[in-house]
């Protein structure tokens, strides 16, 4: 199994003038990402490629699609729903890894990522560059620990409870 890292062309609250324009101090322009949503790529162009590259490289079989540049729950939901939905109908994506900021998740975005869990694997990765807030400010995060303790606490307790056997 290998991760294929997706561009989806998402922005993110710290670059668009929601928090900043800035970005963060380690940030570049294309969000640390590959540019290919730019290139005109989409989302299954960009599956189907990472697949033949790793599945000669690597001998992988299963996929899980990393939606890893920006903030990849920061756009409208129609639009995070379809980008999700195109890399999961691809034959063997087995599940979804997505890269975002603990001030990008709410509840709506939760619960679609739940739903997935049903079937697919699903992996939130919250970026903390520090626990210190005074660390968060200088690199102008736009967030601070609290905010991403909050994430956390609302990602757990989004999981369904499995109804006991009958």
């Amino acid at each position: 199994m290998q991760k294929i890292t997706i561009d989806a062309g998402l922005s993110c609250p710290n670059r668009n003038g929601t928090i900043s324009t800035g970005g963060c101090i380690y940030c570049n322009a294309r969000g640390s990402g590959s540019g290919a949503h730019a290139k005109g790529l989409s989302v299954t162009d960009q599956i189907i490629q990472g697949k033949r590259a790793l599945s000669k490289r690597y001998k992988a079989k299963k996929f899980i699609a990393y939606f890893q540049s920006f903030s990849n729950t920061y756009g409208p939901f129609d639009r995070l729903k379809n980008l999700y939905e195109q890399a999961l109908a691809i034959e063997n994506v087995v599940g979804l890894s997505i890269g975002t900021r603990p001030d990008c998740v709410n509840e709506p975005i939760l619960k679609l990522l739940q739903g997935y869990a049903d079937n697919y694997l699903v992996w939130i990765e919250y970026g903390l560059q520090s626990a210190n807030d005074s660390t968060l400010a200088f690199i102008n995060r736009g967030h601070d620990v609290t905010c991403f303790k909050k994430a956390v606490h609302a990602t757990r307790s989004s999981k369904r409870k499995k109804s006991p056997p009958a």
